[in-house]
Parts: C-alpha cells; structure tokens; sequence
C-alpha cells in the first residue's frame, strides 16, 4: 500500500463529498441521488484497502455529511408543505365545483 494510493483515495473521497453536497446544495437531486448511490461502495473500497487511514479527513466528510442531511430535511419540508397546499387548493376546487 503506497502513498499515493492512500493520497489518491483521501482526494476521492474529499471530491466526491464535496460534490455530493454541491448537488445537494444546488438543489440538484438527480445529480445528488447518482452520487449517493457510489458514495458507500467508495468508503467500502476506501476502508477495507486502507483501514485507519482517514481520520485525518473524517472530521470533514462528517461535517458534511450532516450538511447534506440538513439540506435533505429542509427538501423534504419544503416538498411536504408544497404537497399539503396542493391538497388544499384541489379540495377547494372539488368543494367550489359541488
């Protein structure tokens, strides 16, 4: 196991991090869930090759990790509270059409 490799993988996992809440951010989902669903293949690949050699990076990929999860709530609230005015005004019409 060299270096680099180990330097490589610290970068890899730093970028697509960085990318997953850029996406989540930009409020680009699609983009987001192709990410999400490489995400744990790539810790997989990274800590069994590497074992305790990220910590140095852990602080990072946590903090956005949490970011991401906020991001990921607020879309939620927002879709849920669009979801329920919807329900609304179709319940108006259909009340206003009787």
């Amino acid at each position: 196991m060299s270096e680099i490799s180990v330097e490589r993988m610290r970068l890899k996992l730093l970028s697509h991090s960085q990318a997953m809440l850029h996406a989540a951010e930009s409020g680009k989902w699609s983009q987001f869930e192709r990410l999400d669903s490489q995400w744990r293949a790539l810790l997989n690949e990274a800590f069994s090759d590497f074992p305790g050699r990220f910590d140095e990076i852990g602080a990072q990929l946590l903090e956005n990790q949490t970011r991401i999860s906020d991001l990921l709530a607020q879309a939620q609230n927002t879709l849920a509270l669009q979801f329920q005015k919807e329900f609304k005004a179709n319940a108006a019409i259909k009340q206003y059409l009787k």
